[in-house]
C-alpha cells in the first residue's frame, strides 16, 4: 500500500496536472509543425512517445489517488466519474491514432 503523506500527494497532483500542460504545448507544437510540413518520421515518433508517457503517468496518479482515498471518497461515486474521464482520454488517443493512420494511408 502507498504510504501517503504531503510530499507523495504533491507527486500525484504533479503527475496528473503535467498531463493538463504538455498537452496542449504538443498540440500546438503538432499543428505548427503540420503547418510547416515537418511533422512525420522521428518528430511524430517522439511526440506520440511524450504523450503516451504523459497520459499514462496522468492515469497512474488518478489510480493510486483512488485507491488511497476511495473510502473517504465511497458517497460520492468518484470511480464512475474516474472511468469516465478515463473513457474521454483513452477513445480521444485512440481517435488520434486511427486518424494519423488514415493521413498516413492518404485516405480521402
Amino acid at each position: 500500500m502507498l504510504h501517503l503523506n504531503q510530499n507523495v500527494l504533491k507527486l500525484l497532483k504533479w503527475w496528473t496536472w503535467q498531463f493538463v500542460i504538455i498537452r496542449p504545448v504538443f498540440s500546438v507544437f503538432m499543428i505548427t509543425m503540420q503547418l510547416l510540413g515537418v511533422y512525420w518520421g522521428i518528430i511524430s515518433t517522439c511526440v506520440s512517445l511524450v504523450l503516451n508517457v504523459s497520459v499514462s503517468l496522468a492515469l497512474y496518479a488518478l489510480v493510486l489517488f483512488y485507491h488511497v482515498f476511495a473510502k473517504e471518497l465511497a458517497p460520492h461515486n468518484p470511480l464512475a466519474k474516474f472511468l469516465c474521464v478515463k473513457g474521454i482520454v483513452f477513445f480521444s488517443f485512440w481517435q488520434v491514432t486511427f486518424c494519423s493512420l488514415l493521413f498516413k494511408l492518404d485516405w480521402n
